[in-house]
């Protein structure tokens, strides 16, 4: 019988539609979910890229610092400036040692979970330090470079001196760095 024919017929070219525009609907969110994907994959690589720029100039500025002080140290004669460049060669050491311990530990920095590290310290005598490791780089250029501490700051104060560390080298190494004289 034809009608019952065409109807089995026209029955099976729905059902093949059907697939068909299933296997086209899967495939279209497929495309959209890898195009979301490479979207996500490129955004983390550009902030992988910015991380690791930012990371290496965190690292260039003590570094330089460490590299000055210890040039500048065979030729100095004067213990008391031989003892302040050893000095600032190892605070230059340990911020490295510290900003390194932060790189490994990318995931607290991703996560906006990075803690502060609350110590009592004496500010002044970690400023003088601070100074004291960019005096090097200073004097290379030949600039001149003086701390004058805040009477009102107090002797001992709870910070993170890492993280100021951190900010107070960046600003004197760029200071140094655009300085011409002076």
């Amino acid at each position: 019988d034809v009608p019952a024919q065409l109807s089995i017929l026209f029955s099976r070219l729905l059902m093949v539609g059907a697939a068909l525009y299933y296997e086209i609907y899967l495939r279209e969110k497929r495309v959209s979910l890898l195009e979301s994907l490479n979207s996500q994959i490129q955004h983390a690589s550009e902030e992988k890229e910015k991380f690791f720029a930012c990371m290496s100039h965190e690292l260039r500025n003590p570094l330089n610092s460490l590299l000055a002080s210890i040039e500048i140290l065979p030729s100095t004669t004067d213990p008391t400036k031989r003892a302040q460049l050893l000095n600032s060669a190892r605070t230059c050491g340990e911020t490295l040692l510290h900003l390194i311990g932060n790189i490994l530990d990318v995931s607290k920095i991703k996560e906006n979970k990075m803690e502060l590290n609350l110590e009592s310290c004496d500010l002044r005598e970690k400023m003088e330090q601070i100074i004291g490791m960019s005096q090097a780089k200073a004097a290379s250029k030949k600039l001149y470079l003086k701390y004058i501490p805040d009477p009102k700051l107090p002797p001992c104060v709870k910070c993170d001196y890492q993280k100021i560390a951190q900010v107070l080298i960046n600003l004197l190494s760029n200071s140094i760095k655009f300085t011409a004289r002076g």
